[in-house]
């Protein structure tokens, strides 16, 4: 078995494979008609395909894709490796041509200035060994109509309709997670959102703007199980529900109680944990919230990320990474920082503070866990209690919209 980079010709022969992995519908390219490329943004975004061959043949078995994205961390903009379309053919499952594909790619990606890696798991416990780590909390609430706020809403909401005006979703979204780290840095809301197709198929989009004219949140909708307002956004449906502040979730949970009351009987909205929406509600006992993971994440270089990582107060932290997919990432790092200027980050040879395995650093570093979460991770060696451990590992606002 040998692994290796595919080229642009060979992407049909992936296709085949991840068709028959994940049991989609696939048609022949050479029965095909020719179209026109799409000129969409998810196309222009860089894509690597890594496959794993036979010794002899040129027919792949398995293959990931890596799509590059920009995203934010701590104040900075860092490159993030989208991982997606993990498929093998099921004679060669198991052969260990996943981990051969993962760790070409990972070193590719090291190679190349990436930051993290992040990915959406069939298993968490399969890609945890190669070092990704669960993602941040999100909470899905579904509520009852008659437990939302009630009155008049205030500013005003415009139905979106072909033809409309799209670049305030990708202010909104922009402003939204300006502050939250692996949130993907948008150009357009979404390249492939189109309202005429959206309304075709019964999906809404509703902007909010508040007494000044300024959109300050949006709703894309889509009627589920006959009765539900859902506003999630996941791989079978591209909805949404972003408001900038307390009142734009206000009032819009007013407008659709108001005009929605007599088609649907409960709202369903999923938010980053970070949201207290509970607050927003009158009658809490007429919804419910249930928890979920947001994919997996992973650091692809331990010194690119200690140098962003913005730090609290001033002092030095000697944190020892286990890493056996990415070896230049194992070894001891020495961090030096203070508030408003640049971290210091060296390797060394003396003892660590704290010792952990790159997947356990991974959720630390971007604020998904935190130093007071240490005594529950039994893979993570406290050396000095007295560190700045605080000071370093902290909670953060972390979040992924965007799938692939």
């Amino acid at each position: 078995m040998y692994i290796r980079l595919l080229k642009k010709e060979e992407y049909p022969a992936a296709d085949l494979v991840q068709a028959v992995a994940f049991e989609w519908d696939w048609q022949d390219p050479s029965l095909k008609k020719e179209k026109e490329e799409e000129n969409t943004e998810k196309q222009r975004l860089p894509l690597k395909r890594w496959a794993a061959f036979e010794e002899k043949g040129n027919t792949p078995f398995a293959c990931i894709d890596v799509k590059e994205y920009a995203v934010r961390f701590d104040g900075t903009v860092q490159k993030m490796g989208g991982i997606g379309g993990v498929s093998t053919l099921p004679p060669f499952r198991k052969s260990g041509a996943i981990r051969g594909c993962m760790g070409a790619a990972l070193e590719d990606m090291y190679e190349n200035g990436f930051g993290f890696a992040f990915l959406y798991p069939f298993s968490r416990a399969y890609y945890r060994q190669f070092g990704f780590e669960d993602g941040p909390l999100t909470h899905t609430w579904t509520i009852r109509l008659d437990g939302l706020p009630r009155g008049d809403s205030k500013g005003s909401v415009e139905l979106l309709l072909p033809g409309s005006d799209l670049s305030p979703l990708t202010d909104i979204y922009n402003r939204f997670y300006a502050a939250c780290n692996l949130s993907v840095v948008r150009k357009e809301y979404d390249p492939d959102f189109h309202i005429a197709e959206h309304v075709s198929r019964h999906r809404f989009v509703f902007l909010w703007r508040n007494d000044a004219g300024e959109p300050r949140g949006f709703v894309i909708l889509k009627k589920k199980d006959g009765a539900v307002m859902d506003c999630r956004t996941d791989f079978g449906q591209p909805n949404a529900f972003i408001a900038l502040d307390a009142e734009a979730y206000i009032n819009l949970f007013r407008y659709i109680r108001t005009v929605y009351f007599a088609n649907y009987q409960s709202l369903r909205l999923t938010v980053p944990d970070y949201i207290p929406l509970g607050y927003l509600l009158p009658e809490g006992n007429w919804a419910e919230c249930t928890q979920g993971l947001n994919g997996m994440v992973r650091v692809v270089s331990v010194e690119r990320v200690l140098k962003a990582c913005r730090c609290l107060g001033k002092g030095k932290l000697r944190i020892g990474i286990k890493d056996t997919m990415v070896p230049q990432n194992a070894g001891v790092w020495n961090l030096e920082f203070e508030e408003g200027k640049e971290n210091r980050v060296t390797k060394c040879q003396e003892e660590p503070d704290v010792q952990m395995p790159i997947h356990i650093f991974s959720a630390l570093i971007c604020g998904i866990r935190s130093a007071r979460d240490l005594p529950y991770m039994p893979e993570v060696s406290v050396v000095h209690e007295q560190a700045p451990l605080d000071s370093v590992f902290y909670k953060k606002p972390c979040h992924v919209l965007d799938l692939f």
